[in-house]
């Protein structure tokens, strides 16, 4: 039985990078790696969901503000929720706006 591992121990003298050698071409940087690609591949497709729900969230906000209104005006609930509401929901649309700003 070998003693050969096929990773390499990082030491400072040479060093060398604890990677599987099939994983990595040493004239590439780290973007040649498998890890790193397969990563890459989940952090787009995490951000394109992320996109979509606050799509979501907005309409969602927009029926919350129709509801409101309504409820406002079959007189269930008195003019300082309805405006307590509208706060609420215009600061949430400002946080899905930063958001979109971040993208």
């Amino acid at each position: 039985m070998s003693n050969v591992n096929k990773y390499t121990d990082f030491n400072n003298d040479d060093m060398n990078i604890n990677e599987p050698h099939e994983y990595y071409i040493e004239k590439r940087d780290f973007t040649s790696l498998e890890a790193w690609i397969k990563c890459r591949e989940v952090k787009i497709f995490f951000y394109q969901e992320g996109i979509r729900f606050y799509r979501i969230s907005r309409g969602s906000l927009y029926e919350l503000k129709d509801h409101l209104i309504g409820c406002y005006d079959l007189v269930y609930i008195e003019i300082t929720l309805k405006q307590e509401g509208e706060v609420l929901i215009e600061s949430a649309k400002n946080y899905i706006e930063w958001i979109y700003q971040l993208c």
